[in-house]
């Protein structure tokens, strides 16, 4: 093979000021931070694989089998399918993780477009609107800057904690939605993405249960650090499918 027919990576998009968080069914946890990097991997012409990357944590596959659902200008959630290494007869094949993003929105209209349209290029990108999520867990991220929360370590803590609250309100419903789009991809029923039943309403209980969950995390030695044996599962999932990108990223994406 020669020198030109090798693989390299071109950057389609960068997006500072990103919190991404592991979304369980009653509470998320945080995975990254740092910037958001959508990268392809190129051999001559053609794209052979496109990489989605937070900071130097965490990274994953963009496919025509993950779906992107944009909420709002500061929050997006991608539904992703994980290979089960350690598969039983009569399960399924995959494990499915929930991803949520949040952006420090303000001034960053112009890469936020190009996010969206690599997004919808390259994985199944929808845009739904969730109803009575209207406080501060939305309007701090969406009044921030990347370069504000660089100078103000108070804005960025506020936006980080906003970020938690906001996926710990709405954990139930992604977790339902992802489970509904990975059977949707799995059977090829054909349904239109978009009328996966993604329940948009958001309860006053749940509310409460975002913000009940805010001010525990804001409490001095809180009990943050201790992770259910679940959400542990859920991080080695979240790790391995790191690895398997880097494999991707590294040109040895014939492997996987």
């Amino acid at each position: 093979m020669s020198s030109s027919q090798k693989p390299f990576d071109h950057v389609l998009v960068t997006i500072p000021g990103v919190f991404l968080h592991l979304i369980q069914n009653d509470s998320s946890l945080q995975l990254a931070s740092g910037d958001l990097t959508i990268t392809t991997i190129n051999e001559a012409e053609s794209v052979v694989a496109v990489i989605a990357r937070v900071g130097d944590q965490v990274q994953w596959p963009l496919t025509k089998d993950v779906s992107a659902v944009k909420l709002d200008e500061s929050h997006y959630f991608f539904t992703l399918r994980v290979p089960n290494n350690n598969q039983k007869q009569g399960e399924e094949d995959y494990d499915v993780l929930s991803y949520g993003l949040t952006v420090a929105s303000k001034g960053q209209e112009g890469v936020l477009k190009e996010l969206d349209e690599a997004l919808e290029r390259y994985s199944i990108l929808s845009v739904e609107k969730l109803e009575n999520v209207l406080g501060w867990e939305v309007v701090a991220p969406r009044e921030t800057s990347p370069e504000e929360m660089k100078i103000s370590g108070e804005k960025r803590e506020l936006v980080e904690e906003s970020s938690a609250a906001y996926w710990t309100t709405v954990a139930p419903n992604v977790e339902d939605y992802s489970s509904r789009f990975a059977r949707w991809i799995a059977t090829g029923s054909g349904q239109v993405v978009r009328g996966i039943l993604w329940c948009g309403d958001v309860t006053v209980e749940r509310l409460k249960s975002g913000n009940d969950f805010f001010k525990r995390r804001m409490q001095p030695a809180s009990s943050q650090s201790q992770i259910s044996p679940r959400a542990m599962e859920s991080v080695k999932k979240v790790k391995r499918l790191t690895e398997m990108s880097k494999k991707v990223a590294t040109g040895s994406y014939l492997e996987w």
